[in-house]
């Protein structure tokens, strides 16, 4: 039987790009291992379990650390290139061993193996998120958010762990290339299987509410993480408010802390650890306002969505901090930018 083991998850997006990876990849019965670790905030998305997806048997585990000594992983490094680049590693797709992680390869994945199993490794990138298209610039401005060192080196070092040399497929669930359901399928069962109560009682879908009435707000984590004043942060989504109507309900980030913000401005305040894809998904709505989320990208893909991408709403102060990043062009060919908000 096939093994996938992907490690570094954080996010729902993590954990849904993997699944859809490894779908992809498995050739019938597999089994996979979702390792997450604890975000910024110290806390892990979901607790540990183990539910079957079709022929897919997927197993959540809480990992504050890898397995193995930095010298054992970098001897099962060593081996493992050598058996790579050798042409020494096992050809049989039926037991071959997965190991995934975000964008690139990350060598110290390698402890959730045993020596003797590295000639069935192979090494598998998935998606997490926009941060995957962004250049120096973006990463850098992203490092100092959540105050992490060195972010020129590590964003080299990634881009060159990136490379095919390294990496053996590549999934990818944001750029057209894959089938648009797979996310949204993948999202469903989540939240169904993975999430305490799901999605049941967390959306009222009142009767008689009609579709063309839903719009979803995608919080912003600016604000939580010093980027945004509180005060600055109510004042844009005042601004939102104000050119859209309908039955509005926000999807806070998951870093973000004081949800009493949302609730001064009058608008109903989802569980902010739900998955933003498995809520569009099930509400259906026909706008969608983010604050230059991957979330928008997703929602593009209901026929009907609005996307509104109202990153340029920000405050001047802002919008001078921002990188000037490649990400922008890539979030501009990929999702629909509406300008022109009333003041």
């Amino acid at each position: 039987m096939q093994r996938f083991i992907f490690t570094d998850l954080v996010s729902p997006f993590h954990m849904a790009a993997a699944i859809v990876a490894a779908r992809r990849l498995s050739d019938g019965p597999a089994e996979i291992e979702l390792r997450q670790v604890p975000n910024v905030n110290g806390e892990f998305l979901l607790g540990e379990s183990s539910r079957t997806f079709g022929p897919l048997w997927v197993h959540v585990r809480c990992c504050r650390q890898p397995n193995n000594s930095y010298f054992t992983w970098a001897l099962k490094f060593v081996c493992f290139i050598l058996l790579k680049w050798g042409g020494r590693r096992s050809r049989s797709a039926v037991d071959s061993i997965w190991l995934g992680h975000h964008t690139y390869f990350k060598p110290t994945a390698l402890a959730a193996v045993r020596v003797r199993d590295l000639p069935k490794v192979r090494i598998v990138a998935f998606e997490e998120g926009v941060g995957t298209y962004g250049d120096m610039a973006h990463h850098v401005w992203a490092s100092r958010l959540v105050h992490l060192s060195f972010p020129r080196t590590k964003y080299v070092l990634r881009r060159v762990l990136a490379k095919r040399i390294f990496v053996d497929a590549v999934s990818s669930v944001m750029t057209g290339s894959a089938d648009d359901g797979d996310l949204a399928r993948v999202m469903r069962w989540m939240v169904e299987n993975l999430y305490e109560g799901g999605l049941a009682g967390s959306i009222d879908l009142s009767e008689g509410d009609l579709r063309q009435k839903r719009v979803l707000i995608a919080g912003s984590p600016f604000h939580a993480l010093g980027e945004l004043s509180r005060d600055e942060y109510r004042a844009v989504l005042r601004k939102v408010l104000r050119n859209i109507e309908g039955k509005i309900w926000v999807k806070p980030h998951p870093l973000e802390r004081d949800l009493t913000i949302y609730r001064e401005i009058g608008v109903e305040c989802l569980s902010a650890n739900l998955p933003g894809e498995a809520v569009v998904a099930a509400l259906a709505p026909v706008t969608v306002v983010g604050f230059g989320t991957g979330l928008l990208r997703t929602a593009a893909r209901i026929p009907g969505a609005s996307c509104i991408d109202a990153l340029g709403e920000m405050p001047p102060r802002f919008q001078d901090n921002l990188p000037n990043s490649e990400l922008r062009t890539h979030s501009s060919r990929n999702w629909r930018r509406v300008r022109g908000f009333r003041t």
